[in-house]
């Protein structure tokens, strides 16, 4: 799995060649094929592979953010998500799921919000929680950042970090109620029609 990772990283996905992955893990391509029987099963194992690997970073930074304020804790979540996954697609690529890895990825999304979700609530309710619905605001973040971290990737690279800024801003505007001595911005007045 490393050399498939660093044969990958090395030469993109569509470049991976089994019989590299195969030479760089000291391994004859016939071995590599009893592991997994097409390239396709192996970029499929690395992908997993991965999310499991960002799923497990993400939980351990919970544990980095416990004595930070909460907007804090949320910002710094926010951009340590958005980060991770552009790492990833510089890597791996924007990828096509099928159908299997799709309901193996909504485990992991299901164990990131119920982390998440709960580190929020272990104290009781924070007052500084925006939405009612915390769990079903944790689905939205957890479907919107990766979005947006490949859409930011795929279509404003030279502009990724303002990208990236904006949509932490956007998020923790989501997720946190607004400081009381912080005045909502007001939006200009439109003429009448």
């Amino acid at each position: 799995m490393e050399a498939g990772e660093r044969v990958m990283a090395a030469n993109g996905r569509e470049a991976l060649r089994m019989t590299d992955v195969g030479k760089l893990a000291g391994v004859a391509p016939s071995t590599l094929y009893e592991y997994f029987p097409s390239k396709d099963a192996l970029l499929h194992a690395l992908e997993e592979a991965s999310w499991a690997g960002q799923v497990t970073e993400l939980i351990g930074k919970l544990n980095e953010v416990e004595t930070l304020d909460f907007k804090d804790a949320v910002e710094t979540m926010i951009g340590f998500a958005f980060d991770t996954i552009v790492a990833r697609g510089q890597v791996h690529g924007i990828t096509a799921e099928s159908e299997g890895s799709y309901s193996s990825r909504q485990i992991l999304v299901e164990n990131v919000v119920t982390a998440v979700a709960k580190t929020i609530n272990e104290n009781g309710r924070n007052p500084r929680v925006a939405p009612a619905d915390v769990e079903l605001a944790l689905h939205i973040l957890a479907r919107l950042v990766p979005t947006m971290a490949w859409l930011g990737l795929r279509d404003f690279p030279h502009r990724l970090p303002a990208w990236r800024d904006e949509v932490v801003r956007m998020c923790v505007g989501y997720m946190v109620k607004a400081d009381a001595a912080t005045p909502e911005p007001k939006l200009p007045s439109l003429p009448e029609p």
